[in-house]
């Protein structure tokens, strides 16, 4: 029988050894009572840092899980082995991260995840490609790397999302707006075929159905992130647009959008180019896409995303390789 289980009328006797689910974290729902759901997940990989704004029980039921979580700053973890139960109040900041396959029974409030991933615009947050955890999104052949994130589903994010060759993506609108750049293969919805290297902008109130070809895509996406005034809905082949001198020798600028204090633009920077120190005013974000980027803080690969708070300051350089990112810059919130 699937999943060993047996029905009789209004009562479910559910084998949890034997449930696996598709991908990880997917789940059995058990029951809602009361708007608390208990949902039954099988798993081989971690999930991501996430805080619940509601109180939570994390039952281990087969297998091992080390549950890592944040107090007061500092991070801990513990052991799970089954049978054991990890209780989290509401604000706890955790991730679990399995230990082979494992089982797990979740009872929480319903929609109660609240994930916050580098979500202190206050302070520097720096991922590179070491750093990478892909997981699955609720789309089949679609993953994501997750950046920042404040929220569940619908999410204040900024995203790499990884679509296979072929593969679909539910239709919706951007109720927060949408921007992203096509970093590999083609990206097609109804309205057109982005290759890599499109730009593209869809404002607040737009809608579209993405349906990947047999190349698949690559995207670094921004959502929910728009001033709801700024409804000017286009794309850009940077492969080729304009580019035009910077402020110093070796540097090459593509404006791609500007709104407010909000600029966003392709950068290019020759081998061993120095650019003079300077302070980010409403904070800088930089993906770097070709190269290396240096500062005197560190070296940032190809595949490095980095955003800087407001009035925050670096002194960037390039060297042997130069470089290629992407900057937006006076997008982040200013604290008064």
């Amino acid at each position: 029988m699937l999943w060993g289980l047996f029905l009789w009328c209004n009562m479910e006797i559910i084998r949890s050894k034997n449930f696996k689910s598709e991908k990880a974290w997917g789940a059995k729902d058990i029951a809602t009572m009361n708007g608390v759901t208990s949902r039954l997940h099988w798993t081989d990989e971690p999930y991501i840092w996430h805080i619940n704004d509601g109180e939570e029980i994390f039952a281990v039921m087969d297998g091992r899980v080390e549950m890592k979580y944040r107090e007061n700053g500092k991070e801990d973890s513990v052991i799970l082995n089954a049978g054991d139960i990890f209780y989290a109040s509401v604000g706890t900041e955790h991730v679990a991260h399995p230990i082979g396959e494992a089982r797990i029974l979740v009872i929480e409030k319903e929609g109660s995840i609240q994930m916050e991933l580098n979500a202190n615009f206050e302070k520097i947050a720096v991922v590179r490609p070491e750093d990478y955890k892909w997981v699955p999104s609720p789309m089949k052949g679609v993953e994501r790397m997750m950046l920042d994130r404040i929220g569940d589903e619908v999410a204040r994010a900024t995203t790499i999302v990884k679509f296979a060759p072929n593969s679909e993506f539910s239709p919706h609108d951007h109720c927060g707006g949408e921007e992203f750049l096509v970093l590999e293969g083609v990206f097609s919805d109804e309205h057109a075929d982005y290759p890599a290297g499109s730009y593209v902008r869809n404002p607040i109130g737009t809608f579209h159905t993405p349906k990947i070809g047999e190349e698949g895509a690559t995207i670094f996406v921004k959502l929910y992130q728009f001033e709801e005034e700024d409804q000017k809905q286009f794309s850009i082949n940077t492969n080729e647009a304009e580019w035009y001198p910077g402020l110093v020798p070796g540097l090459s600028v593509m404006p791609l959008h500007e709104y407010g204090t909000e600029h966003a633009a392709l950068v290019k920077w020759a081998p061993n180019t120095i650019f003079k120190p300077h302070q980010h005013w409403g904070g800088e974000e930089i993906f770097v896409l070709e190269g290396t980027f240096y500062d005197e803080h560190g070296e940032y690969p190809k595949g490095t995303w980095i955003r800087s708070p407001h009035l925050s300051r670096h002194h960037p350089y390039t060297k042997e390789d130069g470089a290629l990112i992407y900057v937006k810059t006076g997008h982040l919130p200013i604290k008064e």
